[in-house]
């Protein structure tokens, strides 16, 4: 009886960590796209503001060349990413219930992402790197009620980005100059 016990345990372990939608234990689209927009937002940030670049040296931008990039990238690399198909939460006082993109959880290193919300159109790619930026800088207790790096990430991204990055929200697209 123990042996076939220890066999369920041996064959419906991994059927269960496949079950949730967290990246590294499950192939769920959601938590993958919102883990390669953090990839890809350390990385051009790192491309446009390492240390030595005409961007770190002067312009409203500055405060970009004092992320510690290493540390932004572990946060992307080791954080549970799970999709639900809604996250709230409620707002303290009213009892309402409030829908996020993301939220992220620091003592937990979890971020947990709205299905429903990370695939509405209107959240196109200049909007989704900087949230994405926004939720890892959360875990690691810099961006804590606040958008200080991942709002001059937006302001750069959307004066520097490509025209067809802005499929979704052509509003924030005018000639490269926030609206």
């Amino acid at each position: 009886m123990i042996r076939l016990f220890a066999a369920f345990l041996v064959i419906c372990t991994p059927c269960i960590a496949l079950s949730g939608g967290e990246v590294g234990n499950g192939g769920q689209q959601v938590a993958l796209d919102f883990v390669t927009h953090g990839f890809t937002a350390v990385g051009l940030i790192e491309r446009e503001f390492h240390a030595g670049s005409t961007s770190c040296k002067s312009g409203p931008y500055q405060d970009l060349c004092s992320l510690e990039l290493e540390r932004v990238r572990n946060a992307v690399r080791f954080a549970k990413v799970v999709s639900l198909p809604e996250v709230t939460q409620i707002e303290p006082g009213s009892g309402r219930a409030l829908l996020y993109v993301a939220l992220n959880f620091p003592q937990d290193q979890r971020i947990l992402v709205s299905e429903t919300e990370w695939r509405k159109p209107e959240l196109c790619y200049v909007r989704k790197l900087p949230l994405a930026l926004h939720e890892y800088l959360g875990l690691m207790g810099i961006e804590i009620q606040n958008y200080r790096f991942s709002s001059l990430f937006a302001e750069w991204l959307i004066k520097t980005t490509d025209k067809d990055k802005f499929q979704g929200c052509p509003e924030l697209f005018s000639e490269g100059e926030w609206q």
